[in-house]
Order: C-alpha cells, then sequence, then structure tokens
C-alpha cells in the first residue's frame, strides 16, 4: 500500500487532515486520535507494520 492508499482508506474510514506535519510527512486525526502519515512521490510502498501502526493509533481497523 502507498502513501494515496493509505491516505484514500483512512478518509474511508473518518479520518481527516490535520495541521501540522513537516517535510514529506502529514498529521491525520480521528476524533482525539493523531497520527504521522508520511507522503513519499512515485507510489513508495509503505511497510505492512507502519500501515498497521497508523490504523492502530487512529482507531481505524488494517486493511486486508
Amino acid at each position: 500500500m502507498n502513501s494515496a492508499e493509505l491516505i484514500r482508506y483512512l478518509k474511508k474510514h473518518g479520518a481527516e487532515r490535520a495541521e501540522g506535519g513537516k517535510g514529506s510527512h502529514q498529521r491525520w486525526r480521528r476524533g482525539e486520535r493523531v497520527s504521522i502519515v508520511p507522503v513519499h512521490g512515485s507510489g513508495k510502498e509503505l511497510g505492512v507494520g507502519l500501515v498497521r501502526k497508523i490504523c492502530k493509533e487512529l482507531g481505524v481497523p488494517s486493511p486486508k
């Protein structure tokens, strides 16, 4: 899963972009929960563990 796919998945589950983040990282929130999502160009794949961690931090089910 790349950054764009993860962001679409998070939006589908009620997350929204929050202010903040630096460089190629964006801050996302869902309710009171906050996580940092790396946004790298050219479709670079994110690690499975990182995707699970971000989803857990935001209270979103992990993608299959």
